[in-house]
C-alpha cells in the first residue's frame, strides 16, 4: 500500500508505477532547459528523501562540448532556454547511463525558440536509450497539453507532470515503496500437525452448537494462541469466591478482568483493574468488579486473573 496525501498525488504515483520500472534507489538525475524548475524539483525531492548526486567526471566531460558555455553541468543539468531537440536527446542519453543515478527526470518549459512537439519527440527518443531498470519521468510546463509525440519512443508512454514538485513527490513515493519491497518477507508460520489438531478441536467444539457469531472464552483463546507458538502471560479464570486463592497460586502483580457475555469492551465499563499486588488488593478489586456488573445488570461468568510483566528495558 502506498499512501498519497492528495487525490492528485494518488494519480501521479499510479501513472509512474504503471509505466516505469521500480526505482532501485533515491538518486535522481535532472535534465532541464530552465534552472528554476530544476531547483524547485530538487528542493521538493530532497525534502522527501530523494538525492541529487554529482554526475561522474566522464559524463560531465561528455556534456561540455555540445552544450552552451552558459549551461549548468551540476545536477540538475541546465541546458538553458535555447536547448535544441538534439541537445535534449544527447543529454538524456549521457545522464541516463550515468552510474550515479537511479532515475531520470526531464523538464521542459516552452520558450519561443523551440517547438514543443519536436522537443517531446527528442525526449521520447532519448528516453529509449536509458537503461530499462531506470524510470524516466517528464515535466511539461505548458497549458497547451503534452504533445502526442512524447509517447511514441521506444518506452512508449512516459509519465508526465505539469509541475516539477508533482514529479518529485511521485518519484519519492515510488522510491519508498521500492525500498519496502526489498525488505525480507519473513517466514510464514506453519503449524505442526499436533498444533493444527489442537486448534481445530477448539474451533469445532465451540462452533458445534452455535449458528451465529461469538467470542471465544479466555481459556479457549489461550489454547489457540499457545498452539500457534504465541507466548501468553499466565492467566486463570476463577470465581469471585476463589479469586484470592487463585491469585496466590499465580503470583503477583496481577490484572483482574470480568468475564461476561454482556460485556465486549471491558475497559469501557470499568471491567479491568490493574496493579494488584496483594491478596487484599485482589479481594477489593473483585468486590468492585462484581458491584459494577450488578449495576449494569450484566451476567458475570467469572473473573480472569492474569500476570503482569514489566516492559523490557531499552538499551
Amino acid at each position: 500500500m502506498i499512501r498519497a496525501n492528495t487525490l492528485q498525488e494518488l494519480f501521479d504515483v499510479a501513472v509512474l508505477l504503471s509505466t516505469q520500472p521500480m526505482p532501485l534507489g533515491p538518486r535522481v538525475g535532472v535534465v532541464t532547459n530552465a534552472g528554476g524548475p530544476g531547483i524547485l524539483l530538487a528542493d521538493m525531492g530532497e525534502t522527501h528523501g530523494l538525492v541529487f548526486p554529482e554526475l561522474t567526471p566522464r559524463t560531465t566531460a561528455a556534456l561540455r562540448p555540445f552544450l552552451p558555455p552558459q549551461a549548468g553541468l551540476a545536477n540538475p543539468i541546465d541546458m538553458i532556454a535555447s536547448a535544441t531537440p538534439a541537445q535534449y536527446t544527447r543529454t538524456i542519453e549521457l545522464v541516463g547511463v550515468d552510474p550515479n543515478i537511479d532515475a531520470l527526470i526531464v523538464i521542459y518549459i516552452p520558450p519561443l525558440v523551440t517547438e514543443p512537439a519536436e522537443i517531446a519527440q527528442a525526449i521520447a527518443h532519448g528516453a529509449g536509450t536509458v537503461p530499462a531498470s531506470k524510470p524516466v519521468l517528464t515535466v511539461f510546463m505548458t497549458s497547451h497539453g503534452v504533445p502526442a509525440t512524447l509517447n511514441t519512443g521506444p518506452r512508449r508512454a512516459l509519465p508526465t507532470y505539469t509541475f516539477p514538485e508533482n514529479a518529485a513527490l511521485a518519484l519519492s513515493a515510488a522510491v519508498r515503496y521500492g525500498r519496502w519491497r526489498t525488505q525480507p518477507r519473513g517466514t510464514p508460520l506453519r503449524l505442526s500437525s499436533f498444533a493444527h489438531s489442537a486448534v481445530r478441536a477448539v474451533i469445532d467444539r465451540v462452533l458445534a452448537n452455535v449458528s451465529g457469531s461469538l467470542w471465544l472464552q479466555p481459556g479457549d483463546v489461550a489454547t489457540v494462541l499457545q498452539a500457534a507458538g504465541i507466548t501468553l502471560a499466565a492467566a486463570e479464570q476463577t470465581s469471585p469466591a476463589e479469586a484470592v486463592a487463585t491469585a496466590e497460586r499465580l503470583g503477583y502483580p496481577l490484572v483482574a478482568k470480568v468475564v461476561s457475555p454482556d460485556v465486549l469492551h471491558k475497559r469501557d465499563v470499568g471491567g479491568v483493574i490493574l496493579g494488584l499486588d496483594t491478596p487484599a488488593a485482589v479481594a477489593s478489586a473483585v468486590e468492585t468488579l462484581v458491584a459494577r456488573m450488578q449495576q449494569r445488570q450484566a451476567r458475570l461468568d467469572g473473573i480472569l486473573l492474569q500476570r503482569i510483566f514489566p516492559p523490557k528495558p531499552k538499551y
